[in-house]
């Protein structure tokens, strides 16, 4: 027989008084039946294969706006201050779009003259200088197609910020945001919307654009998902990355493996992958990966081995989430890995997911 005694939160009382402040908490929650469920990230048509070249390719790319350095679609202001040929900061040359000035709900509008059909291109690319991304409310760059003729917006907004590292400023990096991701692929557009977004507290993004450019061809990016089945729900609890190259990671006379900290084994990616959470069709977190230290730095990093044979390197990370992630069928959620260029000098990557399934 268990003989027990409750005490007060004071320590000095024989048994537990009920009072506002020293008092035993108690709740009820619904019990949940969960099984294990170990999934791997795929891709229609290269399986768990992500060692593929998902580089834009073929087809005429249209350029949009280099900061009218050359003639291309008419650059105007909806709402809010822009530069549409500032010489601060230039990609490739001496101008850009300066977004430093604009607020919520600022608007700059490129707009072609003529209509667009879609279906010959894949992706909209280009690069974006960040001044600073404040981490206090909603702060967000979108683009969105548009249609002129009815003043309608014509699929859904990408957030830029979700296809680069926020967190990187002061330096040109390259987005690349596939059309399926804003539901245009096919679609007919003759403009193109750019919105800054400052909701809540905090500064609004200072920020340049530079060379953008529709990218011909077919869907070249490739994406790489996990999901429930009908009827299930998953609680993701760790993620799994397992990479080969043709490296030789060995350093003379040295106890540790010959591994650079910007590059992924002896690779150099511009745009990486990225690792997404969607949510009803929203991107609710982003991670981009172009190299080891962009891996190392995920705050919960569990495991981290390597090893060689004296030709091929490989690499597994483990890292898990502080709560675990819902993702459930009913809203068609999914984890994603997006590739955005070109992987295939790898030897292999895998990415794998552990979850707890509760049939709903």
């Amino acid at each position: 027989m268990l003989n027990s005694t409750i005490r007060n939160g004071l320590g000095n009382k024989v048994s537990a008084e009920v009072t506002d402040e020293h008092a035993l908490k108690v709740a009820t929650i619904e019990y949940k039946d969960l099984d294990t469920a170990i999934s791997t990230f795929v891709n229609p048509t290269y399986g768990s294969n992500m060692a593929v070249n998902a580089s834009p390719i073929g087809g005429s790319p249209i350029n949009v706006h280099n900061g009218e350095e050359n003639t291309y679609w008419s650059a105007s202001s909806i709402a809010g201050i822009w530069d549409f040929a500032s010489e601060a900061y230039g990609h490739d040359s001496t101008a850009s779009i300066d977004g430093t000035l604009t607020i919520d709900d600022d608007i700059a509008q490129f707009t072609k003259g003529s209509v667009l059909n879609l279906g010959s291109y894949s992706a909209i690319t280009g690069w974006v200088y960040i001044i600073s991304w404040p981490s206090t409310g909603v702060k967000q760059i979108n683009l969105t197609g548009w249609d002129t003729g009815t003043s309608l917006q014509v699929g859904i907004q990408a957030n830029i910020g979700n296809y680069v590292n926020i967190t990187e400023l002061n330096t040109w990096q390259k987005f690349i945001i596939p059309l399926s991701d804003m539901n245009l692929y096919g679609d007919a557009i003759d403009a193109l919307r750019l919105t800054t977004i400052d909701d809540g507290v905090g500064d609004p993004i200072n920020f340049y654009l530079d060379d953008i450019i529709l990218e011909g061809g077919g869907a070249s990016v490739q994406e790489y998902t996990i999901f429930p089945d009908i009827g299930e729900k998953y609680y993701v609890t760790t993620i799994n990355l397992f990479v080969v190259d043709d490296y030789d990671s060995t350093l003379l006379n040295g106890t540790m493996p010959k591994l650079s900290y910007d590059k992924l084994l002896g690779e150099t990616f511009l745009t990486g992958f990225i690792f997404r959470v969607i949510i009803d069709n929203i991107i609710t977190y982003s991670f981009t990966v172009r190299h080891i230290s962009d891996i190392m730095s995920f705050p919960l990093m569990e495991d981290f081995h390597t090893f060689s044979d004296g030709v091929n390197t490989g690499l597994h990370f483990s890292f898990g989430f502080p709560v675990p992630v819902q993702i459930d069928s009913r809203s068609e959620d999914r984890l994603s890995i997006l590739i955005t260029e070109d992987f295939s000098g790898l030897v292999k990557m895998t990415v794998t997911a552990a979850s707890k399934l509760e049939n709903i």
